[in-house]
C-alpha cells in the first residue's frame, strides 16, 4: 500500500509541477501576444500616418505642377499673342523674319528651362511623398 501512496504523491507533484509549467507558458504566451498586438497596433498606426503624409506631399507637389503649368500657359499666350502683334505690324519681310526669329529663339529657351524645371519638381514631389514611409520603416 505504501508503494501505491508513494506513487500517487509522485503524480499529485508531478501533476503540480506541470500545472505551474503550463500556467508560466501559458502567462508568457498572453504576455508575447498582447506585445505583439502592441506592436501590430503601433505599426499599423504609424503606417497610417505614413500614408497620409505621403499622400499630402503628393497632394502639394501635384498642386504646385499644376500651377506651375497654368503659369508657363499664361505666359506662353501672352507671348505668342505679342509676337504674332509685332509679326503684323512689321513693314518689311526682314522685319517678319526677326520677330518670327526672335520669338522661336526665346519661346525654345523657355520651353527648355520649363522642361528641366518640370523635371526637377517632379523628382522632388516624389522624392517628398516617399520619405514618410522611408522614416516609417526605419523606424
Amino acid at each position: 500500500m505504501t508503494e501505491v501512496k508513494r506513487v500517487a504523491e509522485e503524480a499529485k507533484r508531478t501533476g503540480q509541477q506541470f500545472q505551474k509549467q503550463a500556467e508560466r507558458l501559458g502567462k508568457e504566451c498572453q504576455h508575447q501576444a498582447e506585445r505583439a498586438g502592441q506592436q501590430w497596433q503601433h505599426a499599423a498606426h504609424n503606417g497610417f500616418e505614413a500614408a497620409l503624409r505621403s499622400w499630402e506631399e503628393f497632394n502639394k507637389g501635384w498642386t504646385s505642377i499644376a500651377a506651375e503649368f497654368r503659369d508657363y500657359s499664361k505666359n506662353a499666350f501672352e507671348e505668342a499673342t505679342n509676337a504674332w502683334g509685332r509679326v503684323i505690324s512689321a513693314r518689311t519681310l526682314p522685319d517678319v523674319v526677326e520677330a518670327q526669329s526672335e520669338y522661336a529663339r526665346k519661346s525654345y529657351e523657355k520651353q527648355i528651362a520649363q522642361a528641366t524645371k518640370l523635371g526637377q519638381m517632379y523628382v522632388s514631389l516624389f522624392e517628398n511623398a516617399y520619405k514618410p514611409v522611408e522614416q516609417t520603416f526605419r523606424s
